[in-house]
């Protein structure tokens, strides 16, 4: 089970980074539409909508994912003493989903912020 946990670990940890990339490309596109566009005021809302649902949904899954791995984590620790969480992995393990999340609020404040302006317009 100690194999099969790290490789599911290393897995979701690389795919942590992947839903990352694509979060980045669908955020980058919709704002490239309404500031490099001449979008309609009722489109740019739309978009503006979709950004914000788009960086909750991938938020929210970004912090099911960080929870998962934690899991992972305990469970290595449990069965390895010797492999478990250093003082500096455990310092990691709060700083990257943090990380992660200061990110998708900092991008569900802009597209709120843009929604309430109505800068895209």
């Amino acid at each position: 089970m100690n194999k099969q946990a790290l490789e599911l670990y290393r897995h979701y940890s690389t795919l942590r980074f992947a839903i990352f990339t694509v979060f980045l490309g669908i955020t980058g596109a919709l704002l490239n539409v309404i500031f490099t566009k001449d979008v309609s005021p009722n489109n740019a809302h739309w978009l503006e909508g979709a950004g914000i649902a788009t960086a909750a949904v991938f938020g929210v899954y970004q912090g099911r994912l960080s929870r998962l791995l934690a899991h992972y984590q305990d469970q290595l620790g449990q069965k390895n003493p010797v492999a478990g969480p250093l003082e500096f992995r455990k310092t990691w393990l709060f700083l990257i989903p943090a990380a992660m999340l200061l990110l998708h609020v900092g991008a569900t404040v802009l597209w709120i912020a843009l929604w309430v302006q109505g800068i895209g317009n």
